[in-house]
């Protein structure tokens, strides 16, 4: 054993000749050498036979390494040679002349090519939004049914939470609400995890699906699931990782959307405004983004109305595309007929705001009814007492004090029983006076409360 040679392969000299480290005990012999010829390693072995004092110990076993260190960096040489470079030249005038015009996969949205995110605070349809890119974006049917979809295109969505249970109960509602069956929807393929994409072997098998599927859109639902979390706060760690992803979508033509999430603690105080960059959680998201589509709530959620959804959607991009949209969804219930649904409507920021004033001013009208109902209702049952005792007609001032309704509400409520004819003015005698005296009464029988 202690006659024994071991060697490695070093580094590789500007000639074509590696160095070898020969080793026995505590001792080294260091070569150079081109390992692909036979010849140059036997003598290679013998020299360091010479120099650690031995005859022909290991010899063929010496030589049997060092051929398969020869296979080895043949293959590696073939195989890089076999690989497009790694950094192509375009010269200016090339890039002058090319056609780089930008291909939109939904007008002025979300062009192909570019990195995008879809991302919100927690619970404001983020999921169901993506859904419909990319059922969209299979069909050509309008995202949202509002914005233009140019043509169809493979589409690949991989879901990392709820399941296939909840992508079905969406997937069908948005299906529906485009006028479709989500059986008929072939350019879409569904897969029920998310690569971890710090792993060589995910990213294979990602190149897998793309093989198989040749989708020209992946949708990578969420990037939280997408990452272990080690060093998440770290701009050029996080950056390196997911640019791997990127450019390994852009060299086969995939545009990546990522779904992704908001800080809870919002960059701006008002929590209701519209979103922006500075409030993507995880290092390197804000960073990476070639284009997004910022969701968040234009007023806080009602639980009495939790199919209601009011929402701002900030668009934008390197392209230099960008507009903020207003969203009112609509889903309902599960108990109303035909089960949650899927409807959106796509407005401005002026209209939202007068629709907003308007459903304000309508409330308003409505609660201003409400009370007036109320305060007549009282009024009638004050004067139905009051007619017991006094049938030809009570004093206003008698009236108001029975029915304890005072002021303003008080006279809105008499006006507005007169205008109706729900109760009449007439004249009656007062026992200490000797001339008549203006009152009211109710016409007819005593109105319905």
């Amino acid at each position: 054993m202690k006659d024994e040679l071991g060697v490695s392969l070093g580094t590789l000299d500007g000639d074509g000749r590696h160095h070898l480290a020969y080793r026995r005990g505590g001792k080294v012999f260091p070569d150079v050498v081109d390992v692909g010829s036979a010849f140059q390693r036997d003598e290679s072995i013998k020299r360091a036979l010479r120099f650690f004092g031995v005859k022909t110990c290991g010899l063929q076993g010496l030589s049997e390494q060092l051929a398969d260190l020869a296979a080895q960096v043949a293959q590696k040489n073939a195989e890089a040679k076999a690989q497009p470079d790694r950094f192509k030249l375009v010269t200016s005038a090339a890039l002058d002349t090319a056609d780089y015009t930008p291909r939109w996969i939904i007008t002025d949205t979300l062009a192909a090519g570019s990195p995008g995110q879809i991302a919100g605070l927690f619970k404001v349809c983020k999921t169901l939004l993506a859904m419909d890119a990319a059922i969209s974006a299979a069909t050509g049917r309008p995202f949202l049914n509002h914005f233009t979809v140019t043509a169809p295109l493979s589409v690949a969505y991989f879901s990392g939470e709820g399941g296939p249970s909840v992508a079905q109960e969406y997937a069908r509602r948005i299906a529906r609400a485009k006028g479709l069956e989500l059986r008929d929807v072939p350019n879409l393929a569904w897969y029920f995890s998310v690569p971890r994409m710090e792993d060589l072997r995910d990213l294979d098998a990602l190149c897998r699906v793309h093989d198989d599927t040749a989708a020209e859109m992946m949708v990578f639902d969420n990037l939280m699931l997408c990452l272990s979390g080690d060093g998440a706060g770290n701009v050029f760690r996080m950056g390196g990782i997911l640019n791997n992803v990127i450019r390994l979508c852009s060299e086969r033509g995939i545009t990546p959307i990522f779904v992704h999430h908001f800080k809870r603690v919002r960059a701006t105080a008002d929590q209701f405004a519209p979103g922006e960059l500075l409030d993507l959680t995880q290092a390197g998201a804000a960073e990476t983004a070639g284009q997004w589509l910022l969701v968040t709530r234009r007023q806080a959620f009602d639980p009495d109305q939790p199919g209601e959804h009011r929402l701002w959607l900030n668009v934008g991009g390197r392209l230099g595309h960008g507009a903020l949209h207003a969203l009112d969804i609509h889903e309902g219930h599960r108990s109303d007929p035909g089960g949650r649904r899927w409807a959106v409507e796509v407005m401005t920021p002026e209209e939202a705001r007068r629709t907003v004033a308007e459903r304000k001013e309508q409330d308003k009208k409505a609660e201003t009814q409400e009370q007036l109902d109320r305060d007549k209702a009282r009024l009638f049952r004050a004067m139905a007492a009051l007619e017991r005792e006094h049938p030809e007609g009570n004093a206003k001032t008698t009236i108001r004090d029975r029915s304890c309704v005072r002021g303003k509400r008080f006279d809105e409520a008499l006006a507005a029983a007169l205008e109706a004819h729900e109760v009449i003015g007439c004249d009656f005698m007062r026992s200490n006076h000797k001339t008549p005296t203006q009152g009211y009464k109710l016409a007819g029988a005593e109105p319905e409360k």
